[in-house]
């Protein structure tokens, strides 16, 4: 249903937070944007650079850094930022 509902968007914006980030909706939401075709994807990951070395031994930041690697291993299929 989420792949139906996002098919013929452009962009998603996902503001995914609290009990969100720790069920990982945002992975699925992710996929399910990369399966419906979504042009564009902006990850929840407002003010927290998952890039740095520190971010990786983060537990609270594991499903942030997911969502970017997901994103980065289908960065032919979306574009992110």
């Amino acid at each position: 249903e989420l792949v139906k509902a996002l098919q013929g968007q452009e962009v998603v914006i996902s503001t995914v937070g609290g009990e969100g980030l720790a069920t990982n909706f945002d992975s699925t939401l992710a996929k399910a944007a990369i399966d419906a075709g979504v042009k564009w994807f902006i990850p929840s990951e407002f003010g927290i650079d998952t890039s740095h070395p520190a971010a990786v031994n983060n537990p609270v930041l594991a499903s942030k850094i997911a969502v970017a690697n997901l994103l980065r291993e289908n960065q032919s299929r979306i574009a992110h930022t």
